[in-house]
């Protein structure tokens, strides 16, 4: 018995994030999470609407003490 793989897309790798999350300009929390690219900004403003704020600034984690600004999301 021979099996075929799956012939799809490969899956994305799970990247490590931060976000800051601000209520208008008051930086309310911070909070390391794990998605891939393709998901990270509906990940991000599920939690930021969790939280009550009003946006958040992502941050792709690169090294143990670096970050480099990904995108901002804002709850409407």
């Amino acid at each position: 018995m021979s099996m075929i793989p799956d012939a799809g897309p490969p899956a994305q790798p799970t990247e490590v994030w931060r976000l800051d999350i601000f209520v208008r300009e008051t930086e309310t929390d911070s909070v390391i999470f794990n998605a891939t690219e393709a998901d990270v900004d509906d990940e991000a403003l599920r939690i930021v609407a969790a939280q009550d704020g009003d946006h958040g600034d992502v941050y792709q984690l690169t090294g143990a003490d670096r970050a480099i600004y990904y995108t901002t999301v804002t709850v409407k």
